[in-house]
């Protein structure tokens, strides 16, 4: 095991090849297991981490081919998880420049079908991850959210005729059926929080 200079009061337990996907974006803890969501494994990598030392993966959930589900949220047996294009598996790039100059719509040069929109998912046996309601949100999907419980979760959308992501707020108060909160941005009227973001649509 090669130790890094800066460690600092920090020792090394024990290790996971997260079911042999090696691309892990967000981790969330909770209830003894990790859930792990993927950058190109189309996935969530259910971890018992109840052993640190003996961290073993025990399930693996699914969007769906060229779904992206990267972030994800954890609380009160209860997981949100990002559903969007995987950009990487539909985009190609000549250089680095080319990543950066395109908008996220530009982009896509091989579009396939995926979901996009928020999924929630009840934990409470983690093992069983099983999905109870989906929220569609036409597009390219959400990248980022955050949500420690409650009925409101703060997503990062990119709704079609958007050039970029904006802020979205979900109201979860029936947890099986999601939806955009009033005098928030909808999908039927994109144009409605454009003033406050300062993303235009195209």
């Amino acid at each position: 095991m090669i130790v890094p200079e800066g460690a600092r009061n920090i020792d090394f337990v024990g290790h996971t090849d997260q079911g042999g996907r090696g691309d892990g974006v967000q981790v969330m803890v909770g209830g003894g297991h990790a859930y792990v969501g993927h950058m190109f494994s189309n996935g969530v990598t259910i971890l018992d981490a109840s052993d640190p030392r003996r961290v073993r993966p025990v399930g693996f959930f699914t969007g769906g081919d060229q779904t992206r589900t990267h972030h994800l949220q954890v609380a009160d047996d209860l997981l949100l998880l990002a559903n969007g294009a995987n950009v990487v598996a539909m985009q190609s790039y000549d250089n680095l420049r080319s990543y950066f100059e395109n908008s996220l719509a530009d982009s896509i040069t091989n579009r396939k079908k995926f979901r996009s929109g928020l999924s929630i998912h009840d934990i409470s046996k983690p093992s069983e991850m099983r999905e109870i309601a989906f929220l569609e949100m036409p597009g390219l999907g959400i990248n980022r959210l955050w949500w420690p419980g409650g009925r409101y979760a703060y997503v990062s959308a990119h709704f079609h005729g958007f050039t970029d992501h904006v802020l979205c707020i979900v109201d979860l108060k029936t947890i099986t059926k999601p939806e955009i909160a009033k005098n928030n941005l909808t999908a039927s009227d994109p144009t409605a929080f454009v003033t406050s973001t300062g993303i235009s649509p195209l």
